[in-house]
């Protein structure tokens, strides 16, 4: 008999347990969809791309895209003239310009490869077109009486304050 009791008392305990647990799930569930959702904010960020790029690079020199950023720091004019070029060497240097503070600046790496010429001045020029609007740049970098493949000289331009989109450029080394 108490056996038969036993039964009827985790019978009866199970049901109301369980209906109690399934309406604490429901409520809590609720509760905790309402709180994310009341936290969530939504935002649009608008974003325009670079239409397109073209690098050309001669005399057995290599040339990498390093990308846009604004200048942390200002950078000083080297290598603006063919009669003071940038020379390649064992430190990587940079030719520029000069780039004011907080400006966007475009970097490119040229390099030397095993068959670039000793002793030659090469023009390396940038054009952006920013929305129809034609920006040129100019330096001057240079091979020594030796060559060492991989020695590099960053290219930096300053393109101004604010960045235009349709924004094109055309890299050329020559």
């Amino acid at each position: 008999m108490s056996k038969v009791r036993n039964h009827r008392v985790s019978t009866l305990l199970a049901k109301k347990i369980g209906i109690s647990w399934v309406v604490l799930s429901v409520v809590l569930s609720m509760g905790v969809s309402y709180a994310i959702a009341s936290a969530i904010t939504v935002t649009s960020t608008t974003y325009q791309q670079i239409l397109g790029g073209y690098i050309s690079s001669t005399g057995s020199l290599t040339a990498t895209d390093s990308g846009l950023s604004t200048a942390a720091l200002a950078t000083s004019a080297a290598g603006t003239s063919s009669g003071s070029p940038i020379s390649f060497g064992i430190i990587t240097g940079t030719a520029s310009p000069g780039v004011t503070a907080g400006h966007w600046q475009w970097t490119f790496q040229v390099a030397t490869t095993s068959g670039t010429a000793t002793s030659t001045t090469f023009t390396v020029a940038l054009t952006v077109n920013q929305n129809g609007t034609v920006s040129s740049y100019t330096v001057y970098v240079a091979t020594t009486g030796t060559v060492t493949a991989g020695q590099a000289i960053n290219c930096i331009f300053d393109i101004g304050s604010s960045l235009t989109a349709p924004l094109s450029y055309t890299f050329t080394v020559r």
